[in-house]
């Protein structure tokens, strides 16, 4: 049975308090632990497409990998997840360090994900690749929202959560998530989705 018969599961409905959230108003939720692909590596700002192969391309192929094998031994076909970003440090000539991520399926496992990876080096042979990395990840308790416009822009959202949670009692506890909810090449600015997620704790 091919992917087209199988009923499509999309964790963006799934999880609503986590990807489905209102521009300007700020959430405070706590964050299930959720199965990630993840590379950290080092590039510019908002250019996953740069590398060769790119980030696109290599997280696309296996998610898709991922969606055969899942639908044809249990079933369960699913929506591809949006990237996620976690920025690190800036170094030189405008290069940071960064984790990229995309949440995949509870049904997945690090076999899975190992059997997916396979596939993708012999339909692609010759071709180097960075391997991500099967983590299950716990964010715990964060404060989000929906930021609608230039990524550049993602200081006006990260400065009106601060002073938000900070009114309620709150402080953060580590770097800013930024989930690109839509494909800045098929929107226009005004209309990029972006939420921006700081994990928080009580001061």
């Amino acid at each position: 049975m091919g992917n087209n018969s199988v009923k499509l599961t999309d964790n963006r409905k799934e999880y609503k308090s986590v990807y489905q959230l209102k521009p300007n108003i700020v959430m405070i939720n706590e964050i299930p632990d959720l199965n990630f692909l993840v590379i950290e590596n080092e590039g510019r700002r908002y250019d996953l497409a740069r590398d060769e192969p790119s980030l696109i391309w290599l997280f696309s192929r296996i998610q898709n990998q991922l969606r055969m094998i899942t639908s044809k031994r249990m079933q369960y076909n699913f929506r591809l997840m949006p990237f996620e970003m976690i920025w690190q440090d800036q170094l030189p000539d405008g290069i940071w360090k960064r984790v990229v991520m995309v949440q995949v399926p509870e049904q997945i496992d690090q076999l899975l994900v190992d059997e997916a990876i396979h596939n993708v080096r012999i339909k692609n042979k010759g071709v180097e690749f960075l391997v991500p990395s099967f983590q299950r990840i716990s964010q715990r308790l964060c404060a989000h929202t929906l930021h609608l416009g230039h990524y550049d822009e993602i200081a006006n959202p990260e400065d009106h959560i601060t002073k938000t949670v900070s009114s309620q009692g709150f402080r953060s506890r580590g770097k800013t998530r930024e989930i690109y909810m839509n494909p800045p090449t098929w929107n226009p600015v005004e209309k990029w989705q972006t939420i921006v997620r700081i994990p928080i704790e009580k001061i």
